[in-house]
C-alpha cells in the first residue's frame, strides 16, 4: 500500500513498502512538488537510508537561507550550488575552500541524496522570510520551483518519519 504524506498538487512525498519485508525495508519512494514526480518511485530504495537521509535534512531547515542566493531563479540557484560542490573548479582551489563550500552550500540539498530513486536529480530547499523555496530539476533539464509555507518541508517529511521508525522498530 503507497502512503502519501503531504499533497502532491503543493509537496508529498509518497513511499510504498516492498514485499517481503527484510532488513533493508526496500521500499519505492518519491517526492511531489506542484502535481510533478521527483525521484524514479520505480527504481525504489531502502527505508532505512531514505529515512536517515530525510532526517538529517531537517538538521538543517533553521539554516536554509543565504545571501548569495537571494532573489535568485530556481535555474540559477540550482546552477550555482552544482558547480559549487560537484564541478571541478577551473583554478586551483584547496581543499579547505571545497569543504567551506560543502558546508556553506551542501545544507540545501534535498537531492540526489536519499537512496537510488534520486540518482540524477538535483533538488534543494531555501527558507526565506516570505516561506520556503523547493527547487528541482532532473539531470541538466529545466528547473522548476514550489512554494511551501513556512514549516511546509519540516511536516511533510516528519509525518514520513513517525511512519517509517514505527516500521523499522518494529
Amino acid at each position: 500500500m503507497s502512503m502519501l504524506f503531504g499533497e502532491k498538487s503543493k509537496f508529498a512525498l509518497e513511499c510504498e513498502l516492498e514485499s517481503p519485508l527484510d532488513e533493508f525495508f526496500n521500499c519505492k519512494i518519491c517526492l511531489w512538488a506542484n502535481g510533478e514526480q521527483i525521484g524514479d518511485y520505480e527504481r525504489g530504495s531502502s527505508l532505512r537510508v531514505s529515512a536517515s537521509f530525510f532526517r538529517d535534512t531537517l538538521k538543517f531547515v533553521s539554516r536554509l537561507h543565504d545571501e548569495a542566493l537571494d532573489g535568485k531563479s530556481a535555474e540559477t540557484i540550482l546552477k550555482f550550488i552544482y558547480e559549487k560542490l560537484y564541478e571541478i573548479p577551473e583554478e586551483d582551489v584547496s581543499v579547505e575552500e571545497l569543504e567551506n563550500h560543502w558546508q556553506r552550500y551542501g545544507k540545501f540539498l534535498i537531492c540526489p541524496d536519499g537512496g537510488p530513486a534520486f540518482d540524477g536529480w538535483l533538488a534543494a530547499l531555501l527558507v526565506e522570510m516570505t516561506g520556503e523555496r523547493f527547487l528541482w530539476r532532473y539531470a541538466l533539464g529545466a528547473a522548476h520551483e514550489s512554494s511551501l509555507p513556512t514549516g511546509g518541508y519540516e511536516a511533510t517529511v516528519s509525518s514520513f518519519l513517525v511512519w517509517a521508525d514505527q516500521i523499522i522498530r518494529n
